[in-house]
């Protein structure tokens, strides 16, 4: 599909796998998943893109412009997936998106990537989110052309071999952070961890 996709793809996949692994993703994926698992995880999401795609718009306005605002309102969905379950979306902290093109771009790819696996978790109509689903719906029939088009964007770029390496890093440490959120909310609500090799 590309030059810069193709080697995130390939750097990253260790630690998707790992991710792919957290008891949160995995009860999510077969519909296991209680509904209190289901809100912590929702506030996990929030716990990111609230934060990150506040300071998205405020230091890279023309990468917003450019991508499309409405891929800067994933909080929004968070907010009324959570107020459907009956919740309030818990206070986030500070997070900074990568102030560096490259990074940034890792970071990217990470954050649009996940709207291709909300498309089917969606489509599965399986467990909660069956209820509360505005987050994974994504760009609801819109999905797959906007992850081209957000490729195509990536690939214009035009990274050198150093940056698609600082690219990768950046992607990493995204996966890492939800890997880490993920694993401290199951540990809290004593999810199993079954088959999981770190």
């Amino acid at each position: 599909m590309g030059k810069i996709r193709d080697f995130l793809k390939q750097s990253t996949a260790e630690a998707h796998r790992k991710l792919d692994a957290s008891p949160l993703v995995t009860g999510l994926s077969n519909g296991s998943l209680a509904d209190e698992a289901y809100m912590a995880m929702l506030q996990d999401y929030r716990q990111f893109f609230s934060p990150w795609e506040s300071e998205m718009k405020r230091i890279h306005p023309r990468i917003v412009s450019e991508l499309g605002a409405r891929r800067f309102e994933k909080n929004v969905w968070l907010a009324e997936d959570i107020a459907r379950l009956g919740g309030i979306p818990h206070d986030t902290s500070p997070l900074h998106p990568p102030t560096d093109l490259p990074r940034l771009a890792g970071c990217l790819y990470v954050v649009e990537g996940s709207t291709l696996g909300g498309m089917h978790l969606h489509r599965s109509q399986r467990g909660p989110v069956a209820k509360a689903g505005r987050f994974f719906q994504g760009y609801g029939e819109e999905t797959v052309s906007s992850w081209k088009e957000f490729v195509d964007w990536l690939e214009q770029l035009d990274l050198s071999e150093p940056d698609m390496r600082l690219a990768a890093e950046a992607a990493c440490e995204t996966f890492e952070w939800f890997q880490s959120k993920f694993d401290d909310t199951s540990r809290s609500l004593s999810l199993p961890f079954p088959g999981r090799e770190d």
